[in-house]
């Protein structure tokens, strides 16, 4: 049975000889139910209409678990005829069979139709397929049949046949023998003799790239919560960590509490990018606790504060501990992820000049933490480094004195964390420095209400735990970016005002035909990539692609088997994805804001 919210990540290869890149997950949202997730497996449901019970059998003899209430669902998944019916629910559980107190339905065909969608999604964005057949590891190569041959046996030194084979059939190819003329071996022991009447063929290096991003670990960065100031827990893919700052001084211990919850043992490199109280002070309770530290990097500027000073005391006494200042241009090498050390200046005038950025590299996935660094230190690193980074945790909490617009042009970050706290004298974040990351088209995820924020990355696709923040200050939805969906409506052409606060505006919809009509209402071009629409009884999404939508001018989105496309169409997909029985549609911009809500 599938997690209760079943994810499709689908893989974005843009290859270049040996490279490719991928900066989008899409997350697909459940196929609602009423108040549940239709499952695979699932033959229907049961509403539990008057009070009974929910029971076992033993022995032939039902047995009461507990007593069910008016308005439950429950997902039905076998039905047994004795005791005059019983629906089986799961876990050995079954609800008697009594129509005055439950109601039984099946799922329909629409419903069934996009669950087999997004399960066949998902199982193809987890599979190389190369030709017919699908690429796994230790495979070499496959061979292809041109003409009617044999799968043989070697015994003794002789071939003996299993099966003949036909023309188009494919085998993946794990071991080459050079003897009987050469055999190509298909693995159980089974080969395949070298002929013209074979064709052999390798792996392409991008087939490889992407099987091995595919079976790649995972790793995570937890952006903590620890109020007004910075801290940054990296767990490698193969249980090795690294702190990143570690707050201010509190008496809730929050980086502490939160190593602890993780099972954090071990700290292979702590690293404090500054002296300043609210990257340091969370620091003291984590080197006078039990959790052990490998490497302490620094960025060698001292400074006056007792808890610099007790910092440096409690590094010094502990002589298991290695420290030692950054360098800009190092390069650190940490279980399969690279950091590359953008910026460290021990003979800064101001602590936030000596901040330690570090651009953190895992295969396809880049996350560029900057510390406090300021518009300055931004303008040296661009000209130095290549900074675009998938995830960006942005300058001295989301102040004005970093992130420049030439910086976030150059980072292109889809996904920007801002780590501050709620309510804080400094005004952060700076409310240009949010509306040009918006702008950007930058997702932005804020600790002051998301809490911790936690990205899990794989190196080709990734996660972000959290919602996502405007320049309004709205919160927008859970985390990872948008996923495939449905709509679902009353069926007639509508042409009612829309709720709206936007340029562009659902103006109308038919059920029956699977067609929704949007209109720039606006008096200049918009372009609608990224923009969503979303069935709000499903809870259904799907992002549209790059389309430019004229001023005045309409679009009409399309789905279903007989889907429209071309000019003033947009195909959402080729399933049935509108449930006729009545829904709202509404229209969210790419920072998931609703503009427009058609009931």
């Amino acid at each position: 049975m599938f997690n209760k919210f079943m994810k499709i990540f689908i893989v974005l290869l843009l290859f270049v000889g040996l490279g490719f890149s991928n900066q989008l997950t899409a997350e697909a949202a459940p196929v609602m139910w009423g108040k549940t997730e239709l499952k695979l497996g699932q033959i229907g449901k049961v509403t539990i209409l008057k009070e009974t019970k929910l029971v076992k059998m033993e022995n032939g003899t039902l047995k009461e678990v507990r007593k069910l209430t008016k308005g439950e669902e429950f997902r039905v998944y076998s039905y047994k005829s004795e005791h005059s019916g019983l629906y089986g629910v799961g876990g050995g559980s079954f609800i008697q069979k009594d129509t005055s107190k439950v109601k039984y339905e099946t799922p329909s065909k629409s419903k069934l139709a996009l669950l087999e969608q997004q399960t066949t999604s998902q199982s193809n964005a987890t599979k190389v397929m190369w030709g017919k057949t699908e690429l796994k590891k230790g495979q070499i190569g496959k061979v292809t049949i041109l003409g009617d041959t044999r799968l043989v046996k070697l015994e003794n030194g002789s071939l003996s046949t299993v099966r003949n084979l036909k023309k188009g059939e494919e085998f993946r190819v794990y071991t080459y023998k050079s003897e009987q003329g050469g055999l190509y071996g298909v693995g159980g022991g089974s080969y395949i003799q070298k002929s013209t009447k074979v064709k052999y063929e390798t792996p392409s290096k991008s087939k490889l790239a992407q099987l091995e991003a595919l079976s790649a670990k995972e790793m995570k960065v937890h952006f903590i919560d620890v109020g007004q100031g910075d801290s940054i827990l990296i767990q490698s893919p193969n249980g090795k960590s690294m702190l990143i700052d570690g707050g201010g001084k509190s008496k809730d211990d929050p980086v502490l509490k939160f190593l602890k919850s993780q099972g954090i043992s071990k700290l292979d490199y702590v690293v404090a990018t500054h002296p300043d109280e609210d990257h340091i002070g969370g620091l003291i309770s984590v080197l006078k606790s039990d959790i052990k530290i490998g490497t302490f990097l620094d960025s060698g500027k001292a400074h006056t504060s007792n808890t610099y000073k007790e910092m440096i005391q409690l590094i010094t006494n502990d002589k298991s501990i290695i420290f030692k200042p950054a360098t800009k241009g190092e390069v650190i090498s940490f279980d399969g992820l690279i950091f590359n050390v953008l910026h460290a200046n021990a003979k800064a005038s101001d602590n936030n000049d000596a901040s330690i950025v570090l651009k953190l590299i895992y295969n396809q996935v880049s996350f560029l933490l900057t510390g406090d660094a300021d518009t300055g230190i931004e303008s040296e690193m661009m000209s130095k480094y290549n900074v675009k980074s998938t995830i960006l945790k942005a300058g001295h909490h989301g102040s004005d004195t970093s992130s420049s617009a030439a910086f976030i042009n150059a980072v292109k970050p889809a996904v920007t964390i801002l780590s501050y706290g709620e309510s804080n004298s400094y005004g952060h974040p700076n409310k240009t420095i949010v509306n040009r990351l918006t702008s950007s088209g930058s997702k932005i995820y804020h600790t002051a209400i998301s809490g911790t924020i936690t990205v899990t990355t794989n190196g080709t696709t990734y996660s972000v735990g959290g919602k996502t923040y405007t320049a309004t200050g709205t919160t927008t939805g859970s985390g990872t970016s948008t996923g495939s969906g449905t709509t679902t409506g009353t069926g007639a052409v509508k042409p009612t005002t829309p709720v709206s606060n936007g340029k562009v505006v659902i103006k109308s919809k038919n059920l029956q035909t699977e067609e929704v009509v949007l209109e720039n209402t606006g008096t200049t071009t918009v372009n609608l990539k990224n923009w969503v629409i979303v069935s709000v009884e499903g809870n259904q999404r799907f992002t549209l692609q790059s389309y430019s939508l004229g001023a005045k001018k309409t679009v009409t989105l399309t789905s279903g088997s007989k889907a429209k496309t071309g000019t003033g169409y947009i195909k959402i997909s080729g399933a049935q994805v509108w449930n006729n029985s009545g829904d709202p549609a509404q229209l969210l911009n790419p920072q998931g804001v609703k503009v427009s809500e058609l009931k």
